[in-house]
């Protein structure tokens, strides 16, 4: 069991809160090496796993199908949505699935080809969408002649839109096939393609046209997107990074890192967030030539650097070249990198797991996939993250970490005595199962005696008892009045709530089922302006229970 503290930026000044989890575990197993899926199939392997922002995930899983043949299927929440050697409602049996995506609202879409007498037609299929194929026109400004779509590497999702890396293959006769970016974007008017990028373009801020499409994009929420490119630079690759349209971060050009400057081999890693923000795993080189592994985060922030002690602990930064990565809505940068005390997956400097020391399902975590660029995702909110991992008993699986579970609904809050309301954040697991929540109040005024209430009903009762505060919970209260505590001279409360026992006013206590959704809410006492005692509330924090 892994002793963890984080540290909460939203407090002044800054507030920790270091425990010990309730449970045994830092991560749930979602699904690993061994385990049958719904269809019997069993999991041998897992890839691009992906979260969107109701918690709800998805992975490209290889499969041994009795007797021993291997299949590939498209599994969310652990379920199959495709697989091959389906028949499709239309018809189509699926004969290889080549790549699928959740985006950041819960669309999905997968790649697939169905046989044909000749080559293998490809087909792009957005769930509850359009159907998009090889031979379709592709008509879009900046694509210099008539060409169709010969076949698709990559999609990524970001409903409406939808990207796809796509070899093109121009209509007249003779002309070679080159790699294009497209974004589809579909409305009930209909399809609207757009060409971001292809070979043989010279795009802004690029030293020469490009050379190749080398990199998988990232999509944020809002349509924009990053990804990586080579130029046709003579005696070098000239690999450089596409942030929307724009060339930044070219091979040769300095670094963030003062007296260095990026050397991209292999290709780095991207991340996209919504507006002008992204992060970049890569190397800088080094006057003297050497080589050291870089983590950018949003706005330039020097996440990771080999060689140096990791960000908000000690252990030292490991050899790498690249490194997972991926981004919040808010900018948020996850990634994970090797240090000489174990691999790491962090939450800008919130360390989230370490190989050899954190637990899932009551295994160690052997190892994480530091060699994929896509094996780790997080929820748009920042609050939960997959990552493929290694077990210790040998087993590949996808790992799901929980930062903070629930969300604070509208129900205001009225300032304290400090001149702040009442915060409150939820750590632990919203798996019902595990039994591990802990309910953090802050901004309180310190040396102030304070407990949780919790109701399954919502309710606004202004001044509630006679109070200053607003008390946002309706129906039968639970009270966990013999867990009354002092706010200390933090102003902070933190309670650890046991799932299985929720007092009751009147009855013994009852226990949480799976799919309610529980509002938690601090009262504490206070002082008014005028000096007489009185009390307040915090905000309301709301968890959905699986």
């Amino acid at each position: 069991m892994t002793s963890y503290c984080r540290r909460l930026f939203l407090a002044t000044p800054a507030l920790a809160l270091c425990a010990s989890p309730a449970s045994a575990d830092d991560g749930v197993i979602l699904l690993a090496e061994g385990d049958a899926l719904s269809n019997g199939w069993i999991v041998e392997g897992i890839d691009v796993p992906a979260i969107d922002r109701d918690g709800s995930w998805s992975a490209l899983v290889r499969t041994d199908q009795p007797p021993n043949v291997p299949f590939r299927a498209f599994v969310v929440d652990g379920n199959v949505l495709v697989r091959e050697g389906q028949t499709l409602p239309n018809g189509e049996q699926v004969e290889f699935l080549l790549d699928a995506d959740t985006g950041p609202d819960g669309g999905r879409a997968y790649v697939y080809t169905v046989a044909s007498s000749g080559a293998p037609e490809v087909r792009v299929r957005l769930v509850g969408g359009p159907l998009i194929q090889s031979g379709d026109a592709v008509i879009a400004p900046g694509i210099p002649t008539p060409v169709t779509l010969f076949t698709v590497r990559d999609i990524e999702v970001a409903r409406p839109y939808l990207y796809v890396r796509a070899e093109l293959d121009p209509v007249p006769a003779g002309l070679p096939n080159y790699t294009a970016l497209l974004r589809y974007e579909f409305s009930p008017g209909g399809t609207t393609v757009t060409l971001l990028a292809r070979e043989g373009q010279q795009l802004p801020g690029a030293l020469a046209p490009v050379e190749s499409l080398s990199g998988i994009a990232s999509i944020a929420a809002d349509g924009t997107y990053v990804t990586t490119i080579d130029q046709d630079t003579p005696g070098s690759i000239g690999r450089a990074v596409l942030n929307d349209g724009f060339v930044q971060f070219l091979d040769d050009v300095a670094a963030p890192l003062g007296g260095t400057v990026w050397q991209h081999d292999p290709n780095p890693a991207v991340a996209k967030a919504p507006g002008n923000v992204f992060a970049v795993a890569s190397q800088v080189r080094f006057p003297n030539g050497d080589l050291r592994g870089l983590v950018v985060g949003s706005g330039g922030q020097l996440l990771a650097r080999e060689g140096q002690p990791q960000l908000g602990g000690t252990s030292i930064v490991g050899s790498f070249s690249t490194a997972p990565i991926a981004l919040a809505n808010d900018g948020l940068t996850v990634y994970a990198v090797p240090t000489n005390q174990g691999a790491v997956l962090m939450a800008f400097d919130e360390e989230l797991l370490r190989a050899g020391v954190s637990t899932a399902g009551g295994r160690t975590i052997a190892g994480l996939k530091l060699a994929r660029r896509e094996s780790i995702d997080v929820s748009p909110n920042g609050r939960e993250v997959v990552a493929e991992v290694r077990l210790d008993d040998g087993r590949d699986a996808l790992v799901l970490v929980e930062r903070r579970i629930g969300f604070v609904v509208p129900c205001s809050a009225n300032p304290n005595s400090t001149g702040r309301p009442g915060r409150i954040v939820g750590f632990g697991s919203s798996f019902v199962a595990l039994n591990d929540v802990t309910i953090l109040a802050f901004d309180l005024p310190p040396d102030s005696f304070g407990y949780l209430g919790a109701s399954s009903t919502p309710a606004f009762v202004p001044n509630a008892g006679g109070s200053s505060g607003n008390l946002c919970l309706g129906g039968t209260v639970a009270r966990f009045a013999s867990l009354v505590q002092s706010s200390g001279p933090l102003g902070a409360i933190s309670t650890q709530v046991d799932l299985t026992s929720i007092p009751q006013p009147a009855g013994g206590p009852v226990a949480v089922v799976a799919g309610e959704t529980w509002g938690f809410q601090l009262w504490h006492r206070d002082s008014s302006p005028a000096g007489p005692p009185t009390s307040n509330f915090t905000q309301l924090l709301s968890v959905p229970f699986r």
